[in-house]
């Protein structure tokens, strides 16, 4: 019986301490905007999203000169902005390797803009990722949204369609 109680106690103690935990990380924890919060931001800023996208507890906005990894915690905005100048490049791209893994797209020809269907990027371990066109000019690529703590290795390359799923765009980084 003694041996009993005192399992129980155990047990209940280690549920405490669990429970604890749990409430101390919902502290710390941090989220992606709101659409509200997104639409304030970009108005306070001045910018033109070319592509909005959540992943796990960040929203990223990419925009003509660069782009924005957005967080809150305890109603802090957390801000993180990389930004580039004008390039005579048809399409201008980019990778984050760490984290959320991805890469970002902007299409800068407008006539690979008019004839492009479809955006591919293909990871160096054959995972691939697409969106549609839709006349966007920008993409946020993830190699997977519901992941944050992922790191990938090795060339990408990127495929742009048209409507008879030709190539019309290839480049490998």
């Amino acid at each position: 019986m003694k041996r009993v109680v005192m399992i129980s106690l155990l047990l209940l103690l280690a549920l405490s301490l669990v429970t604890g935990c749990m409430n101390r990380v919902g502290d710390t924890a941090y989220r992606a905007l709101t659409q509200e919060e997104i639409d304030r931001f970009v108005r306070e800023e001045h910018i033109e999203p070319l592509s909005i996208e959540t992943a796990a507890d960040t929203t990223v906005i990419l925009h003509d000169r660069g782009i924005y990894y957005l967080s809150k915690h305890n109603d802090q905005l957390i801000k993180n902005h990389s930004q580039w100048g004008s390039t005579g490049r048809k399409v201008k791209t980019g990778m984050t390797r760490t984290g959320s893994p991805h890469v970002f797209v902007i299409i800068n020809d407008e006539t690979l803009l008019k004839d492009a269907y479809l955006v591919e990027a293909v990871f160096g371990d054959g995972n691939s990722v697409s969106e549609l066109t839709k006349g966007n000019r920008g993409f946020v690529l993830f190699y997977d949204k519901n992941q944050t703590n992922l790191s990938i290795r090795g060339n990408w390359e990127l495929n742009i369609y048209d409507e008879k799923e030709e190539v019309i765009y290839y480049d490998t980084f």
